[in-house]
């Protein structure tokens, strides 16, 4: 397991960010059960969220070789990456990773990060703690969304209209239910 901690940089780079000034999420305690976030790169789900919202699943579809997510940091979350499908590329502000075959990374709170797809079809899983998605601060972004929270514009679509092999309702779940399980352990670093 790789893990990325928070340097003085990304420390840096958050409060620059803070100055200049952060387009608010328009999702703040939206429920995001059985709805997909359709992306630039793809789209994501959530597949896990406990009852006093300290812990989450998404799983990420990036679609295409190449394309990426935004440079950014969750300000007050812990995130754990594993790789489901394919390969990824996860940038830090230092360093680059190649991820693949469910070799997974922990990422520090206000550690700026960004996955790449460095093959097609690419699914992951963010397990993450707290769950509050309007937690992301975009630094760089290639989709015009740099210095914005957790989509203050996107589309949202059911999931049932998308494959989403990792619903509650999949026999794939249970796979995510064990990372889920092995979490609380990881983070405690």
């Amino acid at each position: 397991m790789i893990r990325i901690n928070r340097t003085k940089e990304d420390i840096r780079l958050l409060e620059q960010i803070d100055k200049l000034g952060v387009i608010p999420s328009k999702l703040e305690g939206f429920d995001f059960s059985d709805t997909a976030v359709i992306k630039p790169w793809g789209y994501e789900y959530l597949v896990y969220e406990n009852e006093d919202k300290t812990l989450c699943a998404w799983v990420l579809h990036l679609k295409n070789n190449g394309v990426s997510t935004s440079m950014h940091c969750h300000r007050n979350k812990k995130t754990r990456i594993v790789v489901l499908n394919g390969s990824i590329l996860l940038q830090t502000l230092q360093k680059e990773l190649r991820l693949s075959g469910r070799v997974e990374a922990v990422i520090d709170k206000a550690a700026f990060h960004s996955i790449i797809a460095i093959s097609s079809d690419c699914i992951i899983t963010e397990i993450e703690s707290p769950s509050f998605k309007p937690d992301a601060v975009r630094w760089k972004d290639k989709w015009d969304r740099e210095l914005q929270e957790y989509e203050s514009k996107c589309k949202l679509i059911k999931t049932h209209r998308l494959p989403c092999p990792y619903r509650t309702d999949s026999s794939s779940y249970q796979e995510i239910v064990k990372l889920i399980m092995e979490t609380g352990y990881i983070f405690n670093y």
